[in-house]
């Protein structure tokens, strides 16, 4: 059985390290915004804010 949670958490990561690479310069803030929609846009596959968020799975605060 193949582990889902594991096998997404492993490519965040691999998304993130890529973002961080090409962000340099940048706070740590700004730093993770552009890791999470990155990771929002290639997880929707759309660029509209409301189906990133859907992606995300972030609670609203």
């Amino acid at each position: 059985m193949i582990n889902y949670s594991t096998t997404n958490s492993n490519l965040k990561r691999g998304i993130c390290n890529y973002s961080k690479k090409n962000s340099k310069g940048l706070n740590r803030p700004e730093m993770k915004f552009v890791c999470d929609m990155t990771y929002g846009m290639l997880a929707s596959g759309s660029s509209m804010l409301s189906e990133i968020e859907r992606n995300l799975n972030e609670k609203n605060r």
